[in-house]
């Protein structure tokens, strides 16, 4: 009932001619983590390079600039996570701001982990740069270094130091420093000396902090500083943290490596009535499990993107090696993202930068349910459960949205955080207009019955949120004569592309006609009697339709001006919208395509492609997919919402992105959904 179509991280991806899933062998892969003096400049060092080229693994030679550290990779296990190199940690559900008015977004909390090896520091000796590594299958991030002792080139070490988020220990965040001497004389050597540098970033303003213990490890707790409303719950926070010296003594004779470990542990009063305490008795427990705890994060069956990993193969021998590769390490660097803003047993959803960023301020909007959310249910049917569940405990939220608007039900908010109220900042016309968001997350949830046919979950939460999303619908709909026919109409609202207002959103109108669809479906199923209200608006809800052009017109008045992003194509993929024939299918895409900004978000393009995909014309496909690369910003496949920046930077697209996307314009790529 449902097309098998995977949608990845802000820019939806393509099915393209998957050969197999990745498996990896049981036990440890060593090669990961050994250090090797085999590299040869600008490349992976032996031991990564499989893992590069089987696109397990993204690696940079180099820092980047300060201008683009927010390109930097991040770590995360969806109740913590933090952006490498960054002054800031984010945990899942801890929002700081009042609604819309500040507005509220994600509560910063100083960074622990922001600390690395001082390659700049040349007072012990001198450092060479190997490079960085982010570990898609297994979540980690390394940076590598060789170290030449002051006193003697004969001695030294090799340099990793690892960040993670536990996957299975929610609360814990880890960075180990591994020292491994090398000596080329047996005459002795004074220890070496590792310098550090930490940067833990300015105080909060958004968490009111004040220590609760001094020593190691040292713990902090405060409440966050305004509340999401008036009545909403102060967060408290607790963590516990391992202090990070200015440098390390390392014995030079030793033949084993010396290992140094980090720990940071993370409470909230959303999950612990003693946060700081809680902290500290975390931090207790898993500090004496230290030296187990990156074999057991690796092991870990959460967040385990071993049964996700896509591997692809060329269809003819035109298209290389290396041009197929950046097609893989898109697509599994995406899902690595996805993975790790959210879990199972955390009932928090998306926001478009994910969970390391305050990207549209760690709110949760139509990227959640539309554009990220259909990968997960693909992979990970439990957890695209659990992110449902977050609408259905904040739909309260909803209801006063609805409320203070004059309707009846839920209205859910366009941009959500913690308590489900409307967070979109007050300059935004967004927050009161742009209502497909209800239509959105039913379309969601209609997709996860098709899926799971989950009966339980149908009983307790999809008729409940399902009915009181048809009444919203109900109690929206105004009755209009046009061309001397009863319609229901939608009056007065700003579509997907947002560069418009107007009346009869096609687009709204569909989902909104999904919504009703559904709860009368699911009604029928748990032998219901839906009201016949919802029958008749369903049948008579209008779609503006151009005769002249056999095209359906974005809204009413619609007159051919440029359009932000891909919104009257949505119609064919991903709703499938069930009044749509493939000869207006084709003339929508045709119509709107050439009319759509140049410098839109990403999706636009995928849609476009999967549109034509649809239509069996597979070269106007290639070209609109090609164009979602200039979104991809290297070396970490950070997505951002325009290929000039947007929701993690602004910036350019680099050069290398550029250049591939020239390169894959002279392949023959086939696509296949």
């Amino acid at each position: 009932r449902m097309k098998t179509g995977i949608l990845l991280f802000v820019c939806v991806f393509v099915l393209l001619s998957i050969a197999a899933l990745g498996v990896l062998p049981d036990g440890l892969p060593t090669e990961r983590f050994f250090v090797s003096t085999n590299n040869k400049l600008n490349q992976p060092p032996k031991g990564w390079e499989n893992l590069v080229n089987e696109s397990r693994l993204l690696f940079s030679p180099t820092f980047l600039p300060k201008n683009q550290a927010e390109l930097m990779a991040t770590v995360g296990n969806g109740y913590v996570a933090t952006r490498i190199l960054s002054d800031t940690i984010f945990m899942a559900g801890v929002y700081s701001g009042y609604l819309d008015i500040t507005p509220s977004h994600r509560a910063r909390i100083p960074s622990t982990v922001n600390f690395h090896v001082d390659t700049n520091n040349n007072q012990y000796g001198t450092f060479e740069l190997i490079g960085f590594g982010l570990d898609l299958e297994y979540a980690v991030f390394y940076m590598r270094t060789n170290f030449t002792s002051k006193f003697s080139s004969q001695h030294g070490a090799f340099i990793e130091q690892r960040w993670y988020a536990h996957r299975e220990i929610r609360q814990l965040l880890v960075s180990e420093i591994h020292v491994h001497p090398w000596s080329t004389s047996s005459s002795y050597e004074p220890p070496l000396t590792i310098p550090l540098v930490n940067n833990p970033g300015q105080p909060s303003t958004d968490i009111s902090f004040s220590p609760y213990r001094e020593s190691n490890p040292k713990v902090f707790e405060g409440y966050i500083t305004k509340t999401e409303t008036n009545s909403s719950l102060r967060v408290k926070i607790g963590y516990a943290f391992t202090p990070v010296p200015s440098n390390l003594s390392v014995p030079s004779s030793r033949s084993s490596p010396s290992s140094y470990y980090f720990l940071s542990t993370f409470r909230s009063s959303l999950d612990s009535p003693r946060p700081a305490i809680d902290s500290l008795v975390d931090y207790d427990t898993f500090y004496t499990l230290r030296q187990n705890l990156f074999e057991s994060h690796i092991n870990a069956t959460i967040f385990n993107l071993s049964s996700s990993l896509i591997h692809l193969t060329a269809k003819n021998d035109s298209t290389s090696v290396k041009d197929i590769l950046a097609l893989s390490q898109a697509i599994n660097s995406s899902l690595y993202y996805i993975l790790s803003s959210a879990r199972e047993d955390w009932p928090w959803s998306l926001s478009p930068g994910g969970l390391a960023s305050d990207g549209y301020n760690g709110h949760s909007f139509w990227d959640a349910e539309t554009w990220m959310w259909p990968t997960i249910l693909f992979f990970h049917p439990s957890l695209a459960k659990t992110l449902l569940q977050y609408r259905f405990n904040t739909i309260s939220g909803a209801e006063i949205k609805a409320k203070d608007n004059n309707y009846k039900g839920s209205m859910f908010s366009w941009e959500s955080a913690f308590t489900g109220e409307e967070c979109t900042p007050t300059w935004a016309a967004t927050g009161k207009y742009e209502q497909h968001i209800t239509g959105d997350i039913a379309f969601a949830m209609r997709q996860y019955w098709w899926f799971t046919e989950d009966i339980t979950w149908a009983k307790t939460v999809g008729w409940p949120m399902i009915r009181s999303i048809a009444d919203f619908w109900t109690s929206r709909v105004e009755q209009a004569t046009i061309k001397n026919k009863q319609y229901y109409v939608i009056n007065n609202v700003i579509p997907p592309d947002e560069y418009h207002f107007g009346n009869n959103s096609v687009y709204t109108n569909a989902v909104a006609q999904i919504s009703l669809d559904f709860a009368i479906e699911l009604a029928e199923y748990l032998n219901i009697t839906p009201p016949s209200i919802w029958y008749k608006i369903s049948s008579n809800l209008y779609f503006p339709f151009n005769s002249s052009n056999q095209i359906y017109l974005e809204y009413d008045t619609y007159n051919g001006s440029t359009i932000k992003q891909a919104d009257v194509i949505l119609l064919s993929f991903p709703i499938e919208w069930k009044n749509l024939n493939p000869s207006i299918a084709k003339n929508n895409l045709e119509y709107y395509s050439p009319r759509t900004d140049s410098s839109g978000p990403a999706m636009t393009w995928s849609m476009t492609a999967i549109g034509f995909l649809d239509l069996q014309e597979h070269n106007t496909a290639k070209s609109y997919f090609l164009r979602s690369f200039l979104n991809i910003q290297e070396p970490f496949k950070v997505w951002t919402e325009t290929p000039t920046g947007g929701t993690t930077i602004p910036g350019t697209p680099r050069i290398e992105t550029i250049q591939l996307i020239d390169k894959f314009q002279h392949s023959s790529l086939y696509f296949i959904v």
